[in-house]
């Protein structure tokens, strides 16, 4: 490109077409499914690219995501070695990444699990965790007292299918889910801490900026795609541990439920907030750049 960007975007096909990345039977196979596991695939490509592939070496190289797209790349930050400190050995091979919408995978079993009042019932507020850094934008005034966690508007269909089908179904508002289903989903989770691996929130050298929803325009619905993104953004109390450079960004007045791109950006009133979003990559010392 004029700019001198060198732009990269994936697909995923399986053996009869395009497929989403989340399934870890891609092309046929017998694996267990797990959507974490899936996410090998992403993070692999990813880092194909830096150590292995077409990068040119000349700058940074960095990633955008949006909603199950951001989850990828929070995947292949916290468990495919994406943030790490260097870049030997096929680590560290993300420099800067722009969120926007997500993760929504961050805990999978708080979006899914149903309780025996027969509701989800998983709540969480956007940026008022004490010590959590980088939050830009956001008016607890404004927020709802709580942002539900649960798959709705038919995402809950997605990710049962990811999971595996199991039954009780993900988010079925009618059966209470039971323990060996919501220790399934927790463990194909971004933010699992109950297995023996552990999840990596300390990117020394990725600059990262997170783009939400802090509220929808009259007549639109809100997902879980803002609150989801908080369980792993509010792993993060300190600047140093995304590059200090750190930002999770507040949108107002979005279109839909992922709509941060035509939403506004408070304080400046910038509109569609896409501008925004765009300079944060391209611009200044948050921007794409080689950090490692």
């Amino acid at each position: 490109m004029s700019a001198g960007y060198q732009v990269v975007q994936i697909a995923w096909g399986g053996l009869t077409g395009p497929v989403d990345w989340e399934y870890t039977n891609i092309s046929g196979g017998n694996n267990p499914a797990s959507i974490r596991a899936a996410a090998c695939r992403p993070a692999s490509f990813l880092n194909w690219v830096r150590n292995g592939g077409i990068w040119g070496g000349n700058g940074g190289m960095c990633a955008h995501g949006n909603g199950a797209g951001s989850a990828a790349i929070a995947y292949a930050l916290a468990w495919y070695n994406g943030g790490a400190a260097t870049a030997s050995n096929g680590q560290g091979y993300l420099d800067k990444v722009v969120l926007e919408n997500g993760p929504v995978f961050s805990d999978i079993e708080q979006g899914c699990e149903i309780s025996s009042s027969r509701t989800n019932n998983q709540y969480t507020r956007i940026c008022v965790s004490p010590g959590q850094a980088g939050c830009v934008g956001w008016n607890p005034g404004q927020d709802p007292p709580g942002m539900s966690l649960e798959y709705v508007q038919g995402s809950e269909h997605g990710v049962n299918d990811w999971s595996g089908n199991p039954t009780p179904k993900c988010a079925n508002n009618y059966n209470e889910t039971s323990g060996p289903e919501n220790t399934a989903w927790l463990q194909m989770s971004i933010v699992d801490t109950s297995s023996t691996q552990q999840p990596s929130f300390n990117y020394l050298h990725t600059a990262m900026s997170a783009w939400l929803c802090e509220t929808v325009q009259s007549g639109a619905a809100a997902n879980n795609s803002a609150s989801q993104g908080q369980l792993f953004y509010q792993q993060f109390t300190s600047l140093s541990q995304a590059g200090n450079s750190l930002s999770v960004n507040a949108i107002v007045d979005c279109p839909n439920a992922e709509g941060v791109d035509g939403g506004t950006v408070p304080g400046t009133g910038q509109h569609p907030a896409s501008g925004a979003i765009v300079t944060d990559m391209t611009f200044g010392a948050a921007a794409c750049k080689a950090r490692h």
